[in-house]
């Protein structure tokens, strides 16, 4: 996989936690460990985004902002400030403490 940059950060509220999600990958990753009773239209539309952009077919700008609009459905927006609390997102596992 491609490690495709965002051009400015989305930060994620969760489980009390802000996270910063940089990258398509990170993006995947977070949409990875989503609990399946929530996924919907929002969910689909930012993974389609993001899957795209690893093919080719959209920029990672495209795909950021399928996940702005997947955050900001959800509710899960940080807003444009972190926290002293801000975690980088790195890998997969990372993510294993946010699942449901």
């Amino acid at each position: 996989m491609r490690n495709l940059e965002f051009p400015a950060p989305i930060s994620v509220q969760r489980f009390g936690q802000t996270v910063e999600i940089e990258t398509v990958d990170e993006a995947l990753a977070l949409l990875m460990f989503w609990p399946v009773s929530h996924r919907g239209n929002a969910f689909q539309y930012a993974l389609n985004g993001c899957e795209g952009a690893l093919d080719g077919a959209v920029t990672a700008g495209e795909a950021r902002e399928a996940l702005a609009e997947f955050v900001d459905v959800t509710g899960t927006a940080a807003g444009t400030h972190s926290s002293g609390n801000t975690q980088r997102l790195k890998t997969i596992e990372a993510l294993a403490s946010f699942k449901h």
